[in-house]
């Protein structure tokens, strides 16, 4: 059963003026047309990585502890940051340290986690669907905000609706039906795959 989480939108606060960023070049989104910013959004991603591994010394799914492996997984994306506060970018409480494929899959809403650390698979052909149910959350109310849990679910929810069940590829809600009639070539080999999924 998949429990629909909803984000309070009086809670955060958008970013849509061209006085809330420092370039007009610039996106709200952090991305800059001229390249200059580059360079700033890298280093705020590596120090943003650097606190969230004191904070997640391991992956809060796997409990992968090389550091090599390891990312600083954005709660709410930061393609979607007219959505939330500017301050929650980098905040510790939008992030957790994932393995950098889980980081790809969460990216891509293929998981999800609630506040208590629960997970809820949305691609059901995931590969790790079968031995990842939860992770690990600080219990002390110093892990990641809810409503920031909350607005990534809801985001990944509607993505849901665009993807191909059967392969995860993007072909939007209108699209899918004709996409799993014809072109889906994981269609063919769903038996064959999930026996090896098993």
């Amino acid at each position: 059963m998949i429990f629909v989480l909803f984000v309070d939108a009086t809670a955060h606060t958008p970013q849509t003026s061209l006085s809330s960023i420092s370039c007009k070049s610039q996106s709200i989104s952090g991305r800059c047309s001229t390249g200059r910013h580059v360079d700033r959004n890298k280093r705020a991603q590596q120090k943003f990585r650097k606190r969230l591994l004191k904070k997640y010394p391991s992956c809060i799914a796997t409990g992968e502890t090389e550091t090599e492996l390891l990312r600083a997984a954005h709660i709410a994306p930061l393609e979607k940051c007219e959505l939330f506060k500017r301050e929650d970018h980098y905040s510790e409480k939008n992030g957790v340290i994932l393995r950098n494929d889980l980081e790809n899959d969460y990216d891509r809403h293929m998981w999800i986690f609630d506040p208590s650390g629960k997970v809820t698979v949305l691609f059901q052909r995931w590969i790790h669907r079968n031995t990842i149910a939860s992770v690990n959350l600080p219990s002390n109310g110093t892990g990641p905000a809810n409503d920031l849990i909350a607005l990534h679910n809801n985001l990944a929810f509607e993505a849901v609706k665009h993807h191909c069940p059967h392969c995860w590829k993007y072909v939007g809600e209108v699209n899918r039906d004709d996409h799993e009639r014809g072109s889906c070539e994981a269609i063919d080999n769903i038996g064959e795959d999930d026996d090896l999924l098993e």
